[in-house]
């Protein structure tokens, strides 16, 4: 995958933040929640981000927004994501995008990854004594290779999240900025890379934004999922990236939309579960696929688009899947988060 972590846009940032924001790259306080700026206008057949897929230009997945981490109040030049809107003060998006990668330095680091992967993939009742255990085997690999692991005890304090609205008469961008006082990390985040850097495994990429004020935008209620999502579904791809990566006008920033279909669905036994999406449409087109600044985008039922079945996670070595973290299985916790919020709300 081209993870938001990734790719480092400071150019761009700083060039978007200074038309949201004119102090967001340097001093001075940050744009008020709400506020309001139109950008100039631009060509939309020119910014390519879940590719291919037209700009979102009817505001019909306007509860997809982005999502930029912050430290100490000021905007990450590396933190460009996707989110979406579940609650009107509450945003979900990949786990990733607002926690750090740390370093596995001691032996305590390590005993507790080998615990969490048993628990994922555990082996079979009868085999753990056996000369063949493949769990075991694939289990003792990822752990000798792993390097780097991003679980939630390192995560950003706050993070900023913009609202689009594609405005008429040129259908110019229209950001409205809010602000998220609290990131909330699944329990069971856990993300493990070797030292080239490759990922190795992935469970729970997810986390909750809170908002200091409540989105007041009039958006279609989004849905989560009343089962599992299969193989062969199709699925609506949303995302703010920055398209093809060798595409010399990809921007980040704007609301794209493509299409997909489930090609994999692997569960965990610890109770995670994720699915891939790829291949190719019937008359041979290939489908959409997710590019740097898609992370944390919604994966949505083809057949009601406001249900939320996926969070985009990761995207395979030869760029050609996208992967993304099924709701479903959360959908407790996703409910627990959402009632909190609601009792909590002036």
């Amino acid at each position: 995958m081209i993870i938001a972590g990734c790719c480092r846009w400071l150019t761009w940032l700083c060039g978007l933040l200074l038309l949201l924001s004119p102090s967001a790259c340097g001093t001075g306080s940050s744009s008020l929640e709400g506020s309001r700026t139109l950008v100039p206008d631009m060509d939309m057949g020119s910014l390519l981000s879940i590719y291919p897929g037209p700009a979102d230009v009817a505001n019909r997945y306007a509860s997809s927004v982005i999502v930029i981490r912050t430290t100490d109040g000021r905007d990450e030049p590396e933190g460009g994501c996707s989110g979406v809107l579940i609650d009107p003060s509450l945003v979900l998006t990949a786990g990733h995008c607002v926690c750090e990668m740390r370093t596995l330095r001691t032996a305590d680091d390590k005993a507790l990854v080998g615990r969490r992967l048993e628990e994922a993939v555990p082996s079979a009742k009868g085999s753990e004594r056996a000369r063949e255990d493949p769990a075991r085997t694939w289990r003792e690999d990822v752990l000798a290779r792993s390097h780097a692991a991003i679980d939630g005890s390192q995560c950003s304090m706050g993070a900023r999240v913009l609202a689009l609205e594609y405005v008429s008469p040129a259908m110019r961008p229209d950001y409205r900025s809010y602000r998220g006082v609290a990131i909330r990390p699944h329990p069971r985040l856990l993300i493990l890379d070797g030292t080239d850097g490759k990922g190795l495994f992935r469970e729970a990429d997810l986390a909750i934004i809170r908002l200091e004020k409540p989105v007041n935008e009039n958006l279609r209620t989004i849905k989560l999922p009343q089962a599992e999502i299969q193989r062969e579904e199709p699925i609506i791809m949303v995302g703010f990236g920055r398209g093809e990566t060798d595409y010399a006008n990809a921007k980040f920033g704007y609301r794209h939309v493509g299409e997909g279909r489930v090609t994999k669905v692997e569960r965990l036994a610890s109770g995670g579960m994720k699915f891939a999406a790829g291949g190719s449409a019937v008359d041979g087109e290939l489908f959409s696929v997710l590019h740097g600044g898609d992370s944390g985008g919604g994966a949505f039922k083809k057949d009601d688009d406001t249900v939320l079945v996926g969070i985009a996670s990761s995207l395979s070595a030869d760029r050609k899947t996208s992967i993304y973290t099924s709701t479903y299985p959360y959908k407790k916790w996703l409910e627990g988060e959402k009632a909190a919020a609601r009792q909590t709300s002036p």
